[in-house]
């Protein structure tokens, strides 16, 4: 890995704090329910890879899906809070680049415009398949139990 600081180094493997997990779930379930928005995306494929590109506006929240597989991720614009399932919370600011592996579950306060591109692994050629193979949708803990035991990642108990 690269001793460049603007490439962050991510554990591996991904580590779970359910009760933080259960608390970015319930803020998306609340979301949900309030009628939130959906952030447009833009796709781009290429032989062996996708492409996601998402511009938030300043003040947004973003709640990934769970991630299914490692993928690259690229802060190019804009600074962000970034509350991951592991009870973990980074500031990043605008050029990063970092790995986000299998399991990933993430709440992303966005402090002003941010422009984020992640690049993943596939063969897929539009965006339903796409998202289909690389992310899981988790609205409980149950759900996301259920996909990380699926890819692997050992989950201690919600207490």
């Amino acid at each position: 890995m690269s001793d460049n600081p603007l490439v962050t180094k991510p554990e591996n493997p991904v580590s779970v704090n359910l009760e933080a997990v259960d608390g970015i779930l319930e803020r998306a379930r609340f979301y949900r329910e309030a009628g939130g928005f959906e952030i447009p995306t833009e796709h781009i494929f290429a032989k062996g890879l996708g492409v996601r590109m998402i511009v938030s506006p300043p003040g947004s929240t973003l709640i990934s899906y769970v991630h299914k597989k490692e993928n690259v991720a690229l802060i190019l614009k804009g600074s962000v809070t970034i509350y991951e399932g592991d009870d973990r919370i980074t500031e990043m600011a605008a050029p990063q680049v970092f790995v986000t592996k299998p399991g990933t579950l993430r709440m992303v306060l966005c402090h002003d415009e941010v422009i984020w591109v992640t690049v993943h692994p596939t063969e897929c050629d539009n965006r339903a398949d796409f998202e289909a193979e690389v992310f899981g949708t988790a609205w409980t803990p149950d759900d996301y139990v259920r996909i990380a035991a699926e890819l692997g990642v050992p989950v201690p108990a919600l207490n």
